[in-house]
């Protein structure tokens, strides 16, 4: 079992080695700001019929933002492997914009906690929320900084996966829907 759970993780590893290739390709060819869409998914289980389901509705809720300010997409790939689905948008738009943009998906959407957008500056310099003077993200669970609950093992993945599910079953409710299982 362990070892199935080693090689699970290796293969997360291994996929987002080549998202970073990925990226860096896109911003070499195009010149332009790069958006990396991809879920905030804890553990090594980040493929299913539910989560590509979840990632379809980022995808379009972040088109349509795109659309809604005439921000001209020059390049949109979609990508899979085991670190689950990634969607890449070349923009040509200014990419403090396009942080602040995304960030507000992120808060303001109500499967936005579980959307991650990476936002790259044509050279590769990735955005921070910091760096905007906005409040970085917070845990799933306690809201401390994420990278200190996971350093510290405070939470179960038990515990995070049972948050996501239940952002999930909040979104299903105020729209009145049923997501894939």
């Amino acid at each position: 079992m362990l070892s199935i759970d080693i090689q699970k993780l290796q293969k997360v590893l291994y996929g987002r080695e080549q998202r970073v290739k990925l990226q860096r390709e896109l911003l070499k060819n195009y010149k332009v700001p790069l958006i990396s869409f991809t879920l905030n998914i804890p553990g090594p289980e980040k493929n299913s019929i539910l989560f590509n389901e979840i990632h379809s509705i980022g995808v379009h809720v972040l088109e349509k933002e795109l659309e809604d300010r005439n921000i001209h997409i020059v390049y949109s790939q979609s990508n899979s492997s085991f670190a689950g689905l990634e969607k890449f948008l070349c923009v040509d738009w200014d990419v403090d914009s396009i942080k602040r943009l995304t960030v507000s998906i992120e808060q303001n959407h109500d499967l936005g906690r579980l959307f991650d957008f990476d936002i790259l500056s044509e050279d590769g310099h990735q955005i921070s929320r910091e760096s905007l003077g906005l409040q970085g993200r917070k845990c799933l669970l306690c809201g401390e900084k994420p990278i200190v609950c996971i350093r510290s093992k405070k939470h179960s993945l038990d515990e995070l996966l049972n948050a996501v599910h239940a952002i999930i079953r909040k979104y299903e409710l105020n729209n009145n829907l049923k997501l894939a299982e």
